[in-house]
This record gives C-alpha cells, sequence and structure tokens, in this order.
C-alpha cells in the first residue's frame, strides 16, 4: 500500500495534499485496485474522501472485481459517505463482475 492509501484511511488531508503536490496519483490503484478514494470509503474517512474528490479522484473508481465505493459505502451502511460520492457523480448503476449494484 502506499503512503496516499495509508494516509487517505487515517483521514491525512494535511498528508495527502503534500503527497499530491509532490506527485503522487490520486487515482492510483494496488493489484486488487484498492485506491485511496475506497480507502477513505472502507475506513470512513469523510473528510479525507472529501478532500480527495476536491482533488479530482474519480468518483466510480472501482477495485478489480469491480466493487466501487458506492457499492462499498452501502455494504457498510455509511449513509453520508455514500450521499457525499452520490453528489460528487458516483453511478448508482454501476455493477460489479457480478453483476451486483450499490442498492
Amino acid at each position: 500500500m502506499n503512503e496516499l492509501f495509508e494516509a487517505a484511511k487515517e483521514g491525512g488531508i494535511e498528508c495527502m495534499a503534500a503527497l499530491l503536490d509532490a506527485g503522487a496519483n490520486i487515482n492510483a490503484k494496488d493489484k486488487t485496485g484498492e485506491s485511496a478514494l475506497l480507502n477513505a470509503v472502507v475506513f470512513g474517512t469523510n473528510e479525507g474522501l472529501i478532500f480527495l474528490l476536491s482533488k479530482g479522484a474519480e468518483p466510480n473508481i472501482a477495485m478489480n472485481d469491480g466493487t466501487t465505493g458506492l457499492m462499498l459505502a452501502a455494504i457498510h451502511g455509511y449513509n453520508r459517505t455514500a450521499e457525499i460520492l452520490l453528489n460528487a457523480g458516483a453511478n448508482i448503476d454501476a455493477q460489479d463482475h457480478q453483476g451486483q449494484t450499490s442498492l
């Protein structure tokens, strides 16, 4: 996991800003398709999520199995996180590789 992923997990906005200023790819993924945005969703760091979206993170970024941040927010019952993603343009009809949506 890279430093941006870890900062997103912890909601470290100052750290994320410094990493992005230094050239970190906001939409980088690891071998499973995890990204900074998906880490912010899973760990419920809405402030970090809002920051990443404001800096151009893709709201529909998906893991290798097609799972999106909106799906993860629904799975975890994070209503506010889902609202943030929807307001940023997350696709409510996106499907994972098994045809499941966030609904």
